[in-house]
Parts: C-alpha cells; structure tokens; sequence
C-alpha cells in the first residue's frame, strides 16, 4: 500500500490521478487528508464514470468541513485556500508539503529496493559483485561452442 500507488493504491487521498480501485471497496468514499495538508478539510475518493476516458480509475477531491470550499483538486490548492484565509504565505507549507511527500515516496523506494534485492535483483556494485562470486564459483560462462 502506497499513497498514489500505481498498481495497488493504498487508500488515502494521493491514491487520486490515475491510480486504480481497490478491491471491495465502493466509492464515493471519505479518506483522510495527506500529511502537511491543514486540519479542517477531508478527501473524498471518486471513480471516473464508464463514459470517461479514464473509467474506472480512481482520484479524489477536497471539501473543507465547513462546506465553504468543495471539490478541490489538490493538496496544494488546499494549502493556498488556507493560507489566503488564515493570511499566511503559502510557500513555507507548500514547501513542507511537498517535502513530506518526497519523505514518503523515498521511503517507498527504499522498501522497494529492498524487495528487489529479497527477490535477487540487485543493481550497480552489489549487481557486479554477485556477478563475480558466482564467475569465482561456477567460472564464466560462454555461448555455442
């Protein structure tokens, strides 16, 4: 599970442009807001209707609870609506926003390496260094003699 997960969305709200449904689950359904985004605002999950180009996949959109905003397309948006309410400058939160999500898109990548490597597939050094143990062990191999 993965926010904005490409094969197997993890429910949340990033799980939004493009990303396909999760099994059993209906939709229109309320998910909690990203990490970095202000209090006060929730995420609802839609599915694209069986006309639209995108049919099926899933995204979501942003309400605030006092109803005064609905239907906003993005984290950042979020945040800008916020800030301009609030008086603050947008950039320090959208910058923390987005930091947040690189944070979490590293770690990500980091667990998938890891399963990679569980499964044997390695890259770089490590690539080259399990290519000359088994050359050390088994010898080279050559093609049709």
């Amino acid at each position: 599970p993965a926010f904005g997960g490409r094969a197997a969305p993890e429910s949340g709200p990033a799980a939004a442009m493009g990303s396909l449904p999760e099994p059993g689950v209906t939709y229109p359904r309320e998910v909690p807001v990203e990490p970095g985004m202000p209090e006060g605002w929730k995420g609802i999950e839609k599915q694209y209707g069986p006309t639209s180009k995108y049919a099926g996949k899933v995204y979501c959109r942003y309400f605030s609870l006092d109803d005064r905003h609905r239907s906003v397309n993005s984290p950042t948006a979020v945040i800008k609506i916020h800030c301009e309410e609030t008086g603050e400058d947008p950039a320090p939160r959208i910058a923390e926003y987005h930091r947040l999500l690189k944070e979490r898109e590293a770690k990500r990548a980091e667990e998938r390496r890891l399963d990679r490597e569980a499964r044997g597939k390695v890259e770089g050094e490590k690539r080259e260094e399990a290519i000359a143990r088994f050359r050390d062990r088994f010898g080279q191999l050559s093609g049709p003699v």
